[in-house]
């Protein structure tokens, strides 16, 4: 995590967006909180935190005068909260208002958690109502038994990375080193509204999406529904096939326990997609049928994550 600044007690906007490269591949897969006019917090995954701290400090101009950047990733603990039930745990641990009024979806502020000033970022990767809690470390263990004592009426579990993968795949949230690469644009990997193009203000790989929206794209991001029933034991990189040849290969891939279907992610030539189309996954060794399915299988007017 990298963290630029303090805020003050208010709701303020989060953005989700990406770094690109000269050539438009997504390189980085960020949240930014604008704090106030001239400071952010730019959170990013676990694994990525050098190569985003880098890329920042890479591309700081010799006039950016009075620009800091600071990393303070060992400072804080992190606990996400999510689920159609976790606004009624929160609120049983702070006096802080956390109703979707006062606290709405993709934005953030302090609450007070006994003592302890906490940082919530209303968002979610999981595709339900919650919250992600940013924490100094020495103190995160008190917010974790005060959520866990007050989630036991509620039925509050901890889950870890594979129950958070399967979620996000039924939602449609993608990965980056999975689904994004340096090989693929924004417009190629379903992004397109995260990039304002028409705005006059420059940035890196620009030009190149400007010349791929002339050109056009080439292949796009699809979501795959793999076998009629049961479940499937799939790692991603599984070959995708149409009329006998290898088209592309599966990117995240997993079950959705909530709609009980096999799900993979994988980019597909521009002339094959049509939801008609006959694929096959090799899944070691056999082949099973798959066919292309809306972009969000889970709340696809995303009402829970709002609510």
């Amino acid at each position: 995590m990298v963290v630029v600044a303090a805020i003050k007690n208010r709701p303020v906007c989060i953005t989700y967006t990406q770094f690109l490269n000269d050539q438009g591949g997504i390189v980085g897969d960020v949240m930014i909180a604008r704090l106030d006019h001239q400071h952010f917090r730019i959170v990013t995954g676990s694994a990525f935190i050098d190569s985003d701290l880098g890329w920042i400090r890479l591309h700081q101009q010799e006039d950016d005068l009075g620009v800091e950047i600071n990393d303070v990733t060992e400072d804080y603990a992190v606990i996400g909260l999510w689920g159609p039930k976790a606004r009624k745990v929160l609120e049983k641990i702070t006096t802080t208002d956390i109703s979707n009024s006062s606290f709405p979806y993709m934005s953030a502020k302090n609450i007070e958690v006994g003592a302890v000033s906490v940082f919530a970022q209303r968002v979610t990767y999981v595709g339900e109502l919650g919250w992600e809690l940013y924490i100094p470390k020495e103190k995160s263990i008190f917010v974790w038994d005060k959520l866990w004592a007050e989630g036991q009426d509620y039925g509050i579990m901890p889950c870890g990375f594979k129950t958070i993968d399967s979620l996000r795949l039924e939602k449609g949230f993608l990965a980056l080193a999975n689904d994004l690469t340096p090989l693929e644009t924004p417009f190629e990997a379903r992004l397109d509204f995260f990039v304002k193009m028409k705005q006059e203000n420059d940035f890196i790989g620009k030009k190149a999406l400007e010349l791929l929206q002339e050109k056009g794209i080439k292949q796009r991001l699809k979501t795959l529904i793999i076998g009629d029933e049961g479940y499937l034991t799939l790692y991603g990189g599984e070959a995708v096939i149409l009329d006998g040849k290898i088209i592309s290969r599966l990117r995240s891939a997993g079950y959705g326990h909530t709609i009980q279907k096999n799900i993979g992610f994988a980019y597909l030539p521009i002339d094959c997609i049509e939801n008609e189309t006959k694929l096959m996954v090799e899944v070691f060794g056999e082949m099973i049928p798959a066919k292309i399915a809306s972009d969000v299988l889970y709340d696809p007017e995303s009402q829970a994550i709002r609510r």
